[in-house]
């Protein structure tokens, strides 16, 4: 007999890696902001606020994805990897997983879609 819960989908998540400069997007994430091989995805931060972190797809000035085993994609850039790190205060040499959320930033100014790091989950 069910139990009535429904099961919890899994979040979209970007783990940034402790050494080798890999950031990781889950399934969920990128089914969610339809990436694809060989597309190139940028992450910047408001300026003035290195914690408000985001992703969005630039193609010309951003990192080409490259699939990951098991699912997922990623980028990999060792520079980019250690300014999220000092930028999210993240001492401790663990990967550190960030959600993502689960709608783009709404602004009809944008030709692109914006998908927020939900940083505050981030353990120093």
């Amino acid at each position: 007999m069910p139990s009535g819960r429904q099961k919890k989908q899994p979040q979209p998540t970007l783990t940034i890696a402790s050494a080798g400069g890999k950031l990781r997007f889950n399934p969920q994430a990128v089914e969610l902001m339809g990436m694809k091989q060989g597309q190139r995805y940028a992450l910047g931060h408001e300026k003035g606020k290195p914690k408000d972190w985001f992703v969005f797809q630039d193609d010309k000035n951003g990192y080409a994805l490259t699939d990951v085993k098991g699912g997922g994609m990623a980028i990999t850039n060792k520079s980019l990897v250690a300014h999220m790190r000092e930028c999210l205060g993240v001492k401790h040499p663990a990967a550190v997983t960030i959600p993502i959320a689960k709608e783009a930033a709404s602004n009809p100014a944008l030709t692109y879609k914006l998908w927020a790091l939900i940083t505050n989950a981030v353990k120093q």
